[in-house]
């Protein structure tokens, strides 16, 4: 989101207010996701990938 909006903009001074809360949500949710990924999935997940295009 853009951090100095121009308050003479309809959009940009509202922009904050409106799409704060639901921005803020979608980063909880995030970080909630992330706290039970370890590197260890990230890397068997990248493998598998890796060999099924190894294949194809």
């Amino acid at each position: 989101m853009h951090e100095h909006p121009s308050p003479e903009c309809p959009i940009g001074r509202n922009v904050h207010a409106v799409l704060g809360k639901e921005l803020n949500a979608a980063e909880q949710a995030m970080l909630e996701r992330l706290d039970s990924t370890t590197l260890a999935d990230l890397a068997d997940t990248t493998r598998g990938r890796i060999a099924q295009q190894e294949q194809a």
